[in-house]
């Protein structure tokens, strides 16, 4: 007898999974401690449980929980009476489980949008990730440097600003300018001469700026990067951007008519955070887009599968002028302002949105080298998502809006009409642990797994050859499987192959008939799964029957000699670097063979038809048996060995949790890596 009975053990595992989900929800490592503990106590490993609490390593709890609970359930752990056990319990365990460990897009059905693929990141990932990349690029990157000069011109008496040339700009460096000080008695007479050598220039004004945060502000204090809308009716391409700079410095020449002298000034960022606000349409990444000079898509329209979904490639795209509008500018003194406006934005900016451009020249660089990835986007569009509760948008959870990479591959074009999801991208008690979610079109997962089961399904399709023969006195028979070349091609995740053989003969004196039929059947269909294991699984079950019918002169035997189905089944694993694996294996069910044998059909055949049968059955285990070897050995070879096959975003984002979703599409948990 146990010390426990089951129904005693799988309660004891629902409570303690319960109290700890609810109560450090927000703590997700945590949670997966309690639930391995809540697993071990199941179990009767009390000591695991123990030592799970003290232990700081990430464990799968998700893996054990389903494990150990099923395990008991089942009676597959030594010792304990599953007898009579509470199924409703053991139900509540599956959903706290799955519920804490599933990750992202649960409820993902991307075959009703048409997208072949949904990259989701939420907002307030993104806003973290890109303060990060401003920060560490404010230290790193040197700031940008642009002088500009007055050009008269003496046909129409009229004067523009304009960049200075290379052999300008190189004397304006040796004067050293922005080295002089505001204040006119700091100056020296070499810096007095350095502003009357740049003025016979016609020196206008320079200002020297790089992204990033000041030194001295908290970062605590950037309220945002980006910004969704979050009114009810929701903008999906439209959002805010601000831009902060590090280091800003402007430096002017004026003369002042007044007092008849060339004055020169100059206004310093210091320890202010200026900002910049746009509105940035992001629904102008796009192809067709007419608003956006052609060589500016090539910036935008990036489908490196490294590189598209990265952080700085976003910044670019948030810095693209020909998709801002014009800038609220925030954070600066009145008596700067003034400046800011005339010899940045009017000159600097101003000539950028003309051309359409980037924000100091910014670009990303492509990914390295080339690898083979699951999918190979062509087309894409942005999207943003609302964080929806009870069916409607959240605008207090802004944080977890998301902005929706919508992916095209193959070169199928997007969907003209962009809807709204009904779902939400991430959980709000997946916040903290998860970034977003990568996302397949169950069918281009469909397509992927009929592809390379063909593999498999061809080697067990056969053409059935039967005959048979009267004689004076006894009958003749010959059954048997040959080889067939017969395109093997799913319509829908389904195939069937059947093909029918038939010989009949009979004999005048004595009056001796006889007819045979051998059919050869396999129905072959893919599915995809999550396992009781919480494993993403594809399987391609093939369900093959051979059937025989014997009629001589009037007496019939018939049934199935092989009817067996075989489960051909890959485990999708992806390891933190988005290196996709499939791990294959096979499981034959039972051989539920139901042929007729009698003493007549025994008689007429000479005791031989058994023979003939076995011979049959044998042909068809043995091709089975190559199909095992072949799963254990050459299927998924060019998958699972040096030349790994990647997924789209390897390069951002780190990897986890791959799941079939109740909509069947392929789901991975996504988090940014340091940018």
């Amino acid at each position: 007898m146990t010390e426990k009975t089951i129904n005693e053990l799988l309660m004891e595992t629902y409570s303690y999974a319960s109290k700890y989900s609810m109560e450090i929800s927000s703590e997700d490592q945590k949670v997966k401690k309690a639930l391995f503990g809540a697993a071990c106590l199941a179990s009767g490993n009390k000591n695991d449980f123990v030592s799970s609490v003290k232990d700081e390593n990430e464990i799968q709890a998700n893996k054990l929980i389903l494990e150990k609970s099923g395990m008991l359930v089942r009676g597959e752990i030594d010792g304990y009476d599953n007898e009579n056990y509470d199924k409703s319990i053991y139900q509540k365990i599956l959903e706290i489980a799955e519920d804490t460990v599933f990750g992202a897009a649960k409820e993902s059905n991307l075959e009703n949008y048409g997208y072949d693929m949904v990259v989701s990141v939420t907002l307030g990932a993104i806003n973290a990730t890109m303060k990060e990349y401003v920060m560490n690029m404010g230290k790193a990157v040197k700031p940008v440097t642009k002088y500009y000069v007055t050009r008269y011109n003496e046909k129409n008496d009229t004067s523009t600003v304009e960049e200075a040339n290379d052999s300008e700009r190189v004397l304006f460096e040796e004067l050293k300018l922005f080295d002089i000080p505001a204040d006119e008695k700091q100056r020296t007479n070499e810096q007095m001469e350095a502003i009357e050598r740049a003025d016979e220039k016609m020196f206008n004004c320079a200002f020297k700026a790089g992204f990033g945060i000041p030194d001295n502000i908290n970062p605590s204090a950037i309220e945002y990067f980006l910004d969704f809308d979050t009114g009810a009716a929701g903008n999906h391409t439209k959002v805010k951007y601000k831009m902060f700079f590090n280091g800003f410095k402007i430096i002017q020449t004026d003369y002042n008519r007044a007092k008849r002298k060339l004055e020169f000034s100059k206004i310093e960022q210091g320890g202010e955070l200026w900002s910049f606000k746009f509105n940035v349409d992001l629904g102008l990444v796009d192809v067709s887009s007419e608003k956006v000079p052609e060589e500016i898509k090539k910036k935008l329209i990036n489908l490196d599968p490294g590189a598209m979904f990265s952080i700085q490639q976003l910044f670019l795209d948030l810095n693209t002028t020909a998709l801002q509008d014009a800038p609220d500018i925030s954070g600066i003194s009145e008596s700067a302002m003034d400046t800011v406006q005339r010899k940045f934005v009017n000159i600097y900016f101003k000539k950028l949105r003309e051309l359409g451009d980037v924000v100091f020249a910014y670009s990303v660089k492509p990914s390295k080298g080339s690898k083979p990835y699951i999918m190979k986007p062509t087309d894409f569009r942005f999207y943003v998502s609302p964080y929806l509760a009870d069916g409607k948008p959240a605008p207090e959870k802004k944080k977890l809006y998301t902005l929706n990479y919508l992916v095209m591959c193959d070169n199928r074009p997007v969907p003209a009409d962009l809807r709204a999801f009904t779902w939400n991208w991430v959980d709000e008690k997946d916040y903290s642990s998860i970034h977003g979610a990568m996302t397949i079109n169950k069918k281009r997962i469909l397509n992927f797994a009929e592809n390379e089961f063909l593999d498999i399904v061809s080697k067990l399709i056969f053409t059935p050859y039967c005959h048979i023969k009267c004689n004076p006195t006894d009958f003749e028979f010959k059954l048997s499987l040959l080889p067939n070349s017969d395109k093997v091609s799913f319509n829908n995740n389904y195939y069937r192959f059947n093909k029918k053989d038939y010989s009949d003969s009979y004999w005048v004196f004595p009056p001796l008939w006889g007819n045979i039929t051998l059919e050869y059947t396999n129905e072959s269909r893919i599915k995809t799964f999550q396992s009781d294991r919480n494993e993403a699984v594809i399987e391609c079950s093939c369900d093959i029957k051979i059937y025989l019918k014997l009629n001589a002169v009037g007496g019939v035997s018939s049934g199935n000699i092989f009817d067996k189905t075989l489960y051909y089944t890959l485990k999708v694993s992806v390891d933190a670097y988005g290196i996709l694996k499939f791990v294959p294996s096979v499981t034959e069910g039972n051989d539920n063979s139901d042929f007729d044998y009698n003493g007549w059909s025994d008689f007429i055949s000479a005791y031989t038809l058994k023979d003939m049968i076995n011979k049959v059955k044998s042909f068809v285990t043995e091709y089975v048996t190559r199909t095992k070897e072949f799963t254990s050995g050459g299927f998924l070879a060019k998958y699972n060995t040096g030349a790994l096959w990647a997924m789209p975003g390897d390069q951002t984002f780190s990897f986890k949790n791959p799941c079939f979703s109740n909509g069947s599409d392929l789901s991975f948990s996504i988090n940014y890596v340091k940018p």
